[in-house]
């Protein structure tokens, strides 16, 4: 879940609608800066990123956030561990399109736990980019040990 969080705040960075504010004073330390979405936005963003913006901009303390903030901020909007992004606003999405399934358990019969499962079309989805990410890795361990 904390990944996937990532990946969406690095989706809200790309789109202009946070930013990095690096202090360059000792005694203040760096911050998340939400940016108010612009009417020159091209496309809107998917609803699960909208929804990690409205975390940061629900957070009710002005537009600037020490990262302290913007972790209590995300947690408050999906749960201590982030589950809530992933059960709420991802895997919705991804099961309508039928690229997962979702499984409700419980593990040693006593703990509810819930699981997702590619369905075909989801791994035949997921193939080209699996074989792209192991490319990209023995390309990169290629490089590292021949530069050596």
């Amino acid at each position: 879940a904390a990944r996937c969080v990532q990946a969406g705040l690095l989706s809200l960075l790309d789109a202009g609608r946070i930013r990095l504010d690096d202090s360059n004073s000792m005694w203040r330390q760096s911050a998340l800066i939400v940016e108010s979405p612009g009417a020159d936005s091209v496309a809107p963003l998917p609803a699960h990123i909208e929804s990690l913006a409205s975390a940061l901009t629900g957070h009710g303390k002005g537009p600037r956030l020490a990262s302290s903030e913007v972790l209590h901020a995300l947690q408050r909007a999906f749960g201590a561990s982030y589950r809530g992004f992933v059960h709420d606003q991802v895997a919705p999405s991804l099961i309508k399109r039928g690229l997962i399934d979702r499984i409700d358990d419980k593990w040693l019969g006593i703990f509810p736990r819930v699981t997702y499962r590619r369905t075909a079309r989801g791994e035949a989805m997921a193939a080209p980019f699996e074989r792209l990410m192991l490319a990209a890795a023995s390309a990169d361990g290629c490089a590292s040990t021949t530069s050596a």
